[in-house]
């Protein structure tokens, strides 16, 4: 089943990433082979710093933390907010 994987750094970098695929280990490929496929544009090390697997801190039934972002996962017809404050 696809679901939206949403990478959002925990106040540690500007970027978020947000991935409609099968798994959470496919969703992190991709996110990564996206960064690396644009290293001439914004994408430094600051920006995916702390991206890394694995996420072991539960902060909700759908979303995880490994200390510097969080990871949502969402199934079709869910909806998740971005506290941007």
């Amino acid at each position: 089943m696809l679901k939206l994987y949403a990478f959002q750094p925990d106040g540690h970098g500007p970027s978020s990433f947000f991935v409609v695929t099968g798994s959470v280990e496919d969703a992190y490929a991709r996110v990564m082979k996206y960064v690396k496929d644009h290293p001439d544009t914004q994408f430094t090390d600051y920006h995916y710093h702390g991206i890394e697997l694995p996420y072991t801190k539960r902060l909700a039934p759908n979303k995880v933390s490994n200390g510097s972002y969080t990871l949502t996962i969402s199934s079709p017809g869910e909806v998740i907010d971005n506290d941007n404050s």
